[in-house]
């Protein structure tokens, strides 16, 4: 008898298969394993929904009554809260990123990722606190030292001890511990380059200020600069000018001034038109090259979507001081 050709045999094949016996138990099985598959599936993306996207309720519909969803409380206690540490730099425009630097701004961003609220906490730098001395114990110094004496100690270690150093203030303060989970760090071209790449900021100046010998390089000529109450639009370098103005006044007013143009930034960013300006991938750029943080790129899509959800006029500003704008 000849061979069979290939289409004669996948026929045969096919009549063979449809004359054997078809086990229903495997059949059974295979069904049983991919719906626990999909089930586990399902599982472990609702456990990392909380971590990926903060505050977000996952809506599964009638299936809710079979996968297990944490039923999310109304408000989130301490340890719940999302707590990101911000420091910009006093690193003049014409010295080395890595150069170790004291922080010209201190401030927590607390976040209660349930009840969309969020608070900003300006410290003042010369605040007296104690600090990590690398060997056990702590010196105490001003806290906008923190950052700078981890750096000399070690590259990268600059954020570890300036969050040990308000954890322990917190610690210290109210009795209460309130972990920091991010950092995020700054110097004065990143903060000149994100706000030029959104466009610049409008700030509603609320009294004059001047200051007649500023400038932020030390090659600069010194130069004076001043901001007469109303809305101003500012390019990054004003922007920055303006946040830190001090002679005039004091640091408790530098802070006040500081709190309007993060709160300016936040507005802008939020108000793009993202798709039909095309300022995403490019202000994403800019963060990528500019902003040294311990947020994960996995993580920077679910805070954005709480930040707006919560809206920048939503965010409380305080201080410890007497240094806030309403």
């Amino acid at each position: 008898m000849p061979p069979l050709d290939g289409a004669a045999h996948a026929r045969a094949e096919a009549f063979a298969f449809g004359r054997r016996h078809v086990n229903p138990v495997l059949i059974f099985g295979i069904t049983l394993f991919g719906l626990g598959a999909i089930y586990l599936a399902l599982v472990v993306a609702l456990r990392a929904q909380p971590i990926l996207f903060p505050g977000q309720q996952p809506g599964l519909g009638p299936l809710t009554s079979i996968v297990p969803v944490d039923v999310e409380p109304d408000v989130a206690n301490a340890e719940q809260r999302i707590n990101i540490l911000f420091m910009g730099l006093d690193l003049r425009r014409d010295e080395s990123d890595d150069t170790p630097a004291r922080t010209d701004t201190v401030f927590v961003l607390t976040i209660d990722p349930y009840s969309k609220t969020a608070g900003i906490l300006s410290i003042p730098r010369d605040l007296a606190m104690d600090i990590p001395d690398g060997s056990g114990g702590y010196v105490t110094d001003r806290v906008n030292t923190a950052y700078e004496r981890g750096e000399m100690r070690k590259t990268g270690s600059g954020p570890d001890v300036a969050i040990k150093t308000v954890e322990k203030m917190f610690k210290d303060e109210i009795h209460q511990d309130v972990p920091i989970d991010y950092y995020v760090v700054l110097n004065f071209n990143n903060f000149i380059a994100i706000v030029d790449e959104l466009g610049g900021v409008d700030v509603n100046v609320p009294e004059y200020v001047y200051d007649p010998a500023y400038n932020d390089c030390n090659s600069c000529y010194y130069h004076a600069v001043e901001f007469l109450p109303g809305p101003q639009h500012m390019d990054g370098k004003t922007a920055l000018a303006y946040s830190r103005l001090r002679k005039s006044d004091n640091d408790f007013k530098r802070i006040e001034r500081q709190q309007l143009v993060m709160k300016a930034v936040a507005k802008k960013a939020a108000g793009l038109d993202w798709l039909t300006r095309g300022k995403a991938l490019s202000l994403y750029s800019e963060y990528k090259d500019s902003v040294k943080t311990n947020v994960s790129d996995s993580k920077v899509p679910g805070l954005a979507l709480l930040g707006s959800q919560i809206g920048v006029d939503n965010i409380r500003t305080e201080s410890l001081g007497e240094a806030v704008y309403p």
